[in-house]
């Protein structure tokens, strides 16, 4: 079935959101207030992953849980 060309973000529903930040004028785009620029050079891509689901960058000992509950259910089960 095809689709009517849509300029621009026209019928594109939006909300607001407390997980990002967007302001297209100046070039931002942050996740939970960081700047993405500081997360892709900082944070690896667990840390960014605990702060979007959990609202804050990761203590010491809450990245080591997470990283081991990661690894854990990531393994493949084989009967």
């Amino acid at each position: 079935m095809p689709h009517d060309f849509m300029p621009g973000l026209a019928g594109v529903p939006a909300a607001t959101s407390s997980i990002s930040d967007v302001d297209g004028e100046r070039g931002i785009l942050e996740y939970r207030g960081i700047r993405v620029e500081t997360l892709c050079s900082d944070s690896s891509y667990l840390e960014t992953t605990y702060l979007l689901l959990f609202g804050h960058l990761p203590s010491k000992s809450e990245f080591q849980q997470w990283t081991d509950d990661v690894t854990h259910h990531r393994r493949i089960k084989v009967s």
